[in-house]
């Protein structure tokens, strides 16, 4: 049977691209069961079960077929063809490989069937169906199963004995969660593993190792506890003190926990994190020096902040990247959505010169690209950050600046580049740009903005619920004459309910903009209620 199982081997090696190939080493298999002078074993069964596994179809049924013809042959008197732990991680992977929910449980449900037989099973398979568990959610089905192979172990029923890798898969599983319980847990289990290693000379596997600590900092960065920079921070120097060395991945999630968190700390802690990384990498630690998604992550933690300063601490990281990516560090060019966020950051400070700011970066992103400077093209989310910031913004003349922007980013569209395609959000922060205009002597240039923009929208775009409240409360805000302003915002609403455009926020909106008659009858003609 030697030969005949070379044969099969090779069946099995073909299988992944010759689809018949495991067809064919199963009817070898039933020619050699026929001739009395040759008895097939489980390895025969092994090679045919790997060439159906192996193949892309990898036919369940068929598996699953060999594998009760072993079990009762075996139990018959056969002992040649006992599954053994080659069959088992066998069907585990072909279980794993078919990737459903159903299929994970017939794992599970299959490697206590082999414990039951008293086939030797051992570690690999084990951590083959945990963390296939833990992939699919079954977070209860794998704790559970990680006790009782562990309680077997410790009480000589098993050999196989859970290592650090078998408890780094639970805890995965819990960075995946988010919630505050699956934090505790980690917590308890890194605990579980220290202890263990510390009282068991035959455990010393199980120690928590960097990626146990960076998993568990991971699972708070998912929970946006206002407290999970300040917890994660502390895992990070109780890593230190047991005599483990951060790297960047671990001094990253730190960071994210803190950009997370939402504390009025975090910008300051994140960035004293990142000098602390810099210091480390300047004293020869390679291992810790920072890269783009670093800066980032704390120049996105100071834009979300609403301090006063975020957005020059911003802006200086952005301009290190720069300065860095010049000096020859090409990994470290800022990207679009880097861009994009400084732009939206100056907008939302309401700085006095917060639109010169927006505008100059968007100036200098596209004159980089046009000498070659940089890879990074201009895109509608720069654009409309910057329109934004104008139309946030209490200077003069923002309508029509934001009109000329928008008027920039349909040439850059026209011309070419197809990330700046203007959308209905373009047209509605120009509107709101002229919906708020303060200044008397600017309020009939901006309604005439206002109107020939959403004109154009209704022509060349599908507007949204929001481009009808810009445009109603730009016709209420700019004090056009009562019967002029109410026939048109009522043109307005009726254009939107063709459109099926109108929601609530449009209502409150028209409400707020005409006399309760004119709403009234509006809404019951169309019944809006």
């Amino acid at each position: 049977w030697i030969m005949y199982n070379v044969v099969l081997n090779a069946y099995a090696t073909q299988s992944s691209k010759n689809k018949d190939a495991a067809k064919r080493a199963e009817s070898l298999l039933r020619i050699m069961e026929k001739n009395p002078k040759i008895h097939p074993e489980t390895v025969c069964y092994n090679s045919v079960l790997h060439a159906y596994a192996a193949s892309k179809d990898h036919s369940l049924e068929k598996i699953f077929a060999l594998f009760e013809e072993m079990k009762v042959k075996s139990k018959a008197g056969n002992k040649r063809v006992s599954p053994d732990a080659f069959t088992l991680n066998t069907i585990l992977n072909a279980l794993v490989k078919d990737a459903t929910e159903e299929s994970i449980e017939r794992a599970r449900i299959f490697f206590q069937e082999f414990q039951e037989l008293g086939v030797e099973t051992n570690i690999v398979s084990f951590n083959t169906i945990l963390k296939s568990m833990v992939k699919y959610g079954k977070m209860k089905g794998a704790e559970s199963l990680l006790r009782k192979v562990e309680y077997d172990y410790n009480s000589g029923l098993s050999e196989i004995k859970p290592d650090g890798f078998s408890y780094n898969i639970l805890l995965d599983g819990y960075t995946k969660i988010g919630t505050i319980d699956a934090c505790e847990n980690a917590k308890k289990t890194i605990k579980e593993m220290e202890t263990l290693a510390l009282s068991k000379s035959d455990r010393a596997d199980c120690m928590p190792n960097i990626i146990s600590y960076t998993s568990v900092i991971d699972s708070y960065s998912r929970t946006k506890l206002i407290d999970a920079g300040h917890i994660a921070e502390q895992i990070l120097n109780d890593m230190i003190e047991a005599g483990i060395s951060p790297n960047l991945i671990c001094y990253n999630s730190v960071i994210n926990c803190w950009a997370k968190s939402n504390h009025p700390d975090a910008p300051f802690k994140a960035e004293a994190l990142l000098n602390r990384m810099q210091e480390e990498y300047n004293n020869d630690n390679d291992l810790v020096k920072p890269n783009l998604r670093t800066f980032t992550t704390v120049m996105n933690c100071w834009a979300k902040s609403k301090l006063d300063i975020a957005p020059d601490r911003a802006y200086k990281i952005l301009q290190h990247l720069e300065h860095l990516t010049n000096s020859g560090e090409t990994n470290m060019q800022p990207n679009a959505y880097s861009y994009a966020t400084m732009i939206s950051t100056w907008g939302k400070s309401l700085r006095s010169d917060a639109p010169d700011k927006a505008i100059e970066i968007l100036d200098r992103v596209e004159e980089n690209y046009k000498t070659g400077n940089s890879t990074v093209l201009a895109n509608s989310f720069m654009y409309n950050a910057a329109i934004d910031a104008i139309a946030r913004s209490k200077g003069r003349n923002k309508a029509s600046e934001a009109a000329s922007l928008l008027k920039r980013m349909i040439n850059e569209f026209q011309g070419g580049n197809p990330e700046v395609a203007p959308s209905s959000i373009s047209y509605s922060t120009v509107i709101n740009a002229c919906g708020y205009t303060k200044n008397p002597e600017e309020k009939k240039i901006a309604f005439q903005i206002a109107r020939k923009i959403f004109r154009e929208l209704v022509t060349e775009y599908q507007p949204d619920p929001f481009s009808y409240v810009n445009f109603i409360t730009a016709c209420a805000n700019l004090k056009l004459p009562c019967s002029k302003r109410d026939n048109l915002i009522v043109s307005i609403i009726e254009d939107g309910v063709q459109r099926g455009q109108i929601n609530t926020r449009v209502l409150q909106t028209f409400k707020r903009a005409v006399p309760n008659h004119i709403f009234q009858n509006t809404v019951d003609k169309y019944n809006l209620r």
